[in-house]
């Protein structure tokens, strides 16, 4: 199974990026989202940033702010990171097939200060994606070509 992923300009630097079209639901979430999260392999977290955190409108008060390392650093700006429990990520295969990943929790960031410039960072697919669903990350710039791939068919 391969799931088909995004190369395109990344806005704020303009270099090529990859990013994944996806879906998300889960117990706190309203009504499902579509969202476009940069993949990166830089990234211990998957990570919800303010733009699509308004979108999902999540009221922050439901929300348990995290205890290991509550404050990170992205993009030059300093958030709290909060944690969303229970949500699952659909993505679409290369035959239009829905897959869905049940994650455990993802990160949802908040600014420490009111800022605009963090509108414009994107939502993060971290490492801890990679490793709990064992896709294999495959990315060509030269070609523009990237993809997650499994043999697992339990998606």
């Amino acid at each position: 199974m391969r799931i088909p992923l995004k190369v395109k300009k990344h806005k704020n630097t303009e270099e090529l990026a990859v990013f994944a079209c996806l879906t998300i639901t889960g117990e706190k979430i309203r009504r499902p989202v579509p969202i476009d999260m940069l993949v990166d392999t830089g990234s211990p977290w998957t990570v919800i940033t303010p733009k699509e955190y308004e979108r999902l409108k999540i009221p922050l008060r439901t929300l348990e702010r995290a205890s290991d390392i509550s404050q990170v650093y992205l993009s030059g700006h300093t958030f709290w990171r909060y944690l969303l429990y229970d949500v699952t990520l659909r993505f679409r295969d290369e035959n239009g097939k829905l897959i869905k990943v049940d994650l455990p929790l993802i990160g949802v960031l908040v600014p420490t200060k009111k800022d605009r410039e963090v509108e414009d960072i994107p939502s993060i697919l971290g490492c801890d994606f990679l490793k709990q669903t064992c896709f294999t990350f495959v990315y060509n710039p030269c070609n523009n070509l990237a993809y997650f791939e499994s043999d697992d068919t339990s998606y």
